[in-house]
């Protein structure tokens, strides 16, 4: 979607956004998690940060193809067709839908202990006034939720990187020992940590959504994609080896507030007012930014004839205007499964299923950045390596799919297909209906 009409972002807010959306609830339970594998999570982070910069390439190499707006389904689209440019929109979209629903409870959740607990109705009146409240702030223009998310990812960014550095002097070496704490091999143990650390990075692609609503997106798009990226790896790798460093295995393994521990070691008291504040601000930037990027997913889809064309509409601020409240409207509707404790569980799959969709629709990337670059002339041996590794990479990830699993992400993407024909009849109907004046004759 280009909007030249109306301000664009630029480098270091398209590098919040990135890293803001990297950086969500994650970052506050995965070190305590992680830390009962031993120190290889450490291990496990890097691995898995490294596999994220390399995709952060990708989609940096990728991005150089196409200064629309839409993400990956752009890159898919331009490689493979309309169909297959549909299946990665649906997928991305509902995707990014759903996971909003997450971070809206997850926001919640930190939330609500610092005012004395809701009850289940004000838990989901709470929940539903934030995700509107972030929606007007999106709907006043890409410029002002921009700025609104610098300020969030500042919040965030800045003590977890600050308490982690200023930890290191504190930090016990023999706190690291075992290495691999569990019963699995050491290949095991790295999967399994790898895996975990995975979830984090979700997200990494997302520079590359408001492509035509950035300023100079050839420059700009792929710095923020691996600057950002970069910087979520640092924040995670900093916390966990600081948290393991400095709080001892048997009350790290029973932490439900790992900083707020590391806070108390470093400084006495009690910190647990603060961190579940720094963790709701780390949720709320990540929902604002996906707000952000699932309007435009849409939007963009329907500029490329795959949506419905009503989803392209932009009010006078230049948002996507039934994008935008369309998506709350699911989100909101989502979020209600979670007032029942038995389908809690069944919310969770879902979420789980958002992560496997988005690395299925990194392999439909990767396959695109191949075939571009060979159309191109341009797939050499470091183009081939990268390839390669972040096709394994994705396939890895994607292994430990149960077959009932494969079946649901198959039937999801391919549950929007009535709408996609539909929208494509209706617009070949019109594009029928439309008299050629050239080949009207006149006596």
């Amino acid at each position: 979607m280009n909007n030249s009409a109306h301000a664009k972002i630029g480098f270091w807010t398209l590098t919040m956004l990135v890293t803001g959306n990297l950086v969500g609830s994650g970052a506050f339970m995965l070190p305590a998690s992680l830390s009962q594998l031993g120190s290889i999570s450490i291990v496990g982070w890097v691995v898995t940060a490294f596999a994220a910069i390399v995709l952060s390439f990708m989609f940096a190499t990728l991005s150089k193809f196409s200064n629309k707006s839409g993400g990956p389904q752009v890159f898919i689209q331009k490689a493979y067709g309309n169909t297959a440019g549909f299946i990665a929109a649906w997928g991305y979209w509902v995707l990014s839908w759903i996971s909003n629903a997450g971070l809206v409870i997850g926001a919640v959740g930190y939330f609500s202990p610092l005012v004395g607990g809701f009850s289940t109705l004000q838990t989901y009146m709470v929940e539903i006034a934030l995700i509107i409240f972030l929606s007007i702030v999106n709907l006043t223009g890409l410029k002002n939720a921009g700025r609104f998310e610098v300020l969030l990812t500042l919040c965030k960014v800045v003590p977890l990187i600050l308490l982690p550095i200023f930890a290191f002097s504190f930090i016990h070496i023999e706190h690291f020992t075992p290495i691999n704490n569990t019963s699995q091999s050491f290949l095991g143990a790295l999967n399994s940590a790898s895996f975990m650390a995975l979830w984090c990075f979700v997200g990494l692609e997302t520079a590359t959504v408001p492509g035509g609503d950035v300023e100079n997106p050839r420059r700009n798009i792929p710095r923020a994609l691996i600057f950002g990226t970069a910087l979520a790896a640092l924040i995670y790798i900093l916390g966990t080896v600081s948290i393991m460093g400095v709080i001892p295995k048997n009350l790290l393994a029973q932490s439900k507030a790992p900083y707020a521990d590391l806070a108390g070691v470093l400084f006495g008291g009690s910190w647990s007012v603060s961190i579940s504040l720094l963790a709701s601000i780390a949720c709320i930037g990540a929902l604002n930014g996906w707000i952000m990027i699932v309007s435009r997913i849409s939007a963009s889809a329907a500029e490329e004839g795959l949506f419905p064309k009503f989803f392209a509409t932009l009010n006078n601020s230049g948002s996507p205007k039934w994008g935008t409240i369309i998506s709350t409207i699911l989100t909101t509707i989502f979020m209600g499964f979670s007032l029942s404790d038995n389908l809690l569980d069944q919310f969770n799959i879902i979420l789980d299923l958002s992560v496997m969709l988005i690395l299925v629709i990194y392999v439909g990337c990767s396959f695109s950045y191949r075939k571009l670059l060979l159309e191109n002339h341009q797939f050499g041996n470091r183009q081939k390596s990268l390839f390669y590794f972040s096709l394994l990479f994705c396939l890895w990830a994607l292994s430990s799919l149960s077959f009932k699993m494969t079946l649901t992400i198959m039937a999801i993407l391919v549950a929007g297909l009535p709408m996609y024909y539909w929208t494509k009849k209706k617009e070949k109907t019109k594009n029928n209906g439309i008299i050629d004046n050239s080949t009207v004759c006149t006596i």
